[in-house]
């Protein structure tokens, strides 16, 4: 027990520096002589000692610090790693939302759109009344429901809050116009960066509007090409 509590007061340490380096790049106030690419290699080795003490400690840790170890090794590029990490909550803890969540994220990265559903309609049973989840259920559910898709941007937007009222209104409206068999929704979508659609996604979406759909808008192949290039 003892050595558990050295390795956490090392990594809650580490935690202390890596957000005050996070902060100092967010807010814009570049004090000191060090470039990007200086603090991005800062950030990444602490990174890096947080999952070697997370390592050496594995057995001994709670959810929470395990969600954080998660989402560490997926940042890390150890997408395997993390999807254990998730997996291992999942069976401590079945109705964790943030680690059914994760791997539906890990399962979009992944490719594997099927699996990403499953997570996706899982939380949003778990969580109904969460606007964001509703959300990210609608886009994936536009691969093969439209109908089903605007259900939940209608939900996701009844159920916003008034801060983030406007991001939710602006895609229910191009979700309605998708309905409508309107393709310069898809194309709205797409450029949305707000929405945060993962690349892989936007090109499993493009797609699936090739498989219905024999004329194609040109910007929607142009932001395809842009995506894959």
């Amino acid at each position: 027990m003892k050595t558990k509590k050295k390795y956490m007061v090392v990594i809650t340490s580490i935690i202390v520096v890596l957000i005050g380096t996070v902060l100092v790049i967010d807010s814009g106030i570049l004090t000191s002589t060090k470039t990007e690419k200086e603090i991005s290699a800062e950030i990444n080795e602490s990174r890096e000692e947080k999952i070697e003490m997370y390592e050496k400690v594995e057995g001994n840790i709670s959810i929470e610090e395990k969600l954080e170890y998660g989402l560490l090794s997926s940042k890390n590029g150890e997408f395997d790693k993390a999807e254990q990490i998730y997996l291992e909550i999942l069976e401590e803890d079945p109705n964790n939302l943030m680690a059914t969540h994760r791997m539906g994220n890990l399962a979009i990265e992944e490719n594997d759109f099927n699996k990403a559903m499953e997570y996706r309609e899982k939380y949003v049973k778990l969580d109904p009344s969460n606007a964001s989840g509703n959300l990210y259920y609608s886009q994936l559910l536009l691969l093969e429901d439209v109908n089903k898709s605007m259900q939940f941007a209608e939900k996701a937007f009844n159920l916003a809050s008034e801060e983030e009222k406007s991001t939710f209104d602006s895609y229910n409206k191009v979700i309605k116009k998708i309905h409508s068999g309107d393709l310069e929704g898809y194309i709205e979508l797409l450029k949305n960066d707000n929405l945060f659609i993962p690349e892989n996604l936007k090109l499993a979406i493009i797609n699936s509007v090739k498989k219905v759909h024999k004329e194609i808008p040109q910007e929607l192949l142009n932001i395809q090409k842009d995506i894959m290039n």
